[in-house]
């Protein structure tokens, strides 16, 4: 395709086109939607990124999906990431403004894996219960540190280093020591992420 437009100042080719209706029901989510979203190129410095829009408006940013199909667990994470890439910006949405690199094209991120391993076992101690990290999944990550992961039912959990007192959104895991696990209020499934990061309501 040729067409060509601008936003924000940088030129942009069409790429294709992704009907969402059938898109939510692939990964089992009912949507009404009968709308696409156009996926759109543009060059960022040295960098090749997606826009994605629906009806005129921009819902993210994204590094294109590899070429190669994912070895991601959870069909959700696997179907986002494959159709749409690494959303690294979720426009016009307050629960996402400081959330990147969502749906990440690798699940089991050792980078990510390796940090709270290490602060992890040194809180952790000898408490009864210890969360096995290989049974735990990357989804993304925030700018001030925390850490999304999600279990084997797609569930999130929050990895927070330095948990601030007055963030009501995460509530701490039982049994878990201080600053390091939590549920997300604002995040519960993988699905869940996916649908609101997607639709424009």
């Amino acid at each position: 395709m040729s067409e060509s437009i601008f936003y924000n100042g940088e030129n942009l080719t069409l790429v294709k086109s992704v009907d969402v209706s059938d898109f939510l029901k692939k990964i089992s989510v009912s949507s009404n939607k009968s709308s696409s979203i156009s996926i759109k190129e543009f060059e960022k410095g040295r960098e090749t990124l997606w826009l994605l829009e629906e009806e005129g408006m921009v819902l993210a940013i994204c590094r294109p999906p590899p070429r190669e199909p994912t070895e991601i667990h959870n069909p959700a994470h696997k179907e986002m990431a494959e159709t749409f890439g690494e959303v690294i910006e979720v426009l016009g949405k307050k629960e996402f403004e400081n959330i990147f690199e969502i749906f990440s094209c690798n699940d089991r991120l050792e980078e990510a894996f390796s940090l709270i391993r290490e602060d992890y076992i040194e809180k952790a101690g000898e408490i009864e219960e210890p969360i096995d990290l290989g049974c735990l999944y990357y989804l993304g990550r925030e700018s001030d540190g925390k850490i999304y992961l999600y279990d084997n039912q797609g569930e999130i959990l929050v990895y927070a280093y330095d948990h601030e007192i007055g963030d009501t959104s995460l509530l701490a895991v039982e049994g878990q020591p201080a600053d390091t696990f939590y549920h997300s209020s604002s995040f519960k499934t993988v699905v869940e992420v996916l649908k609101n990061c997607i639709n424009q309501e």
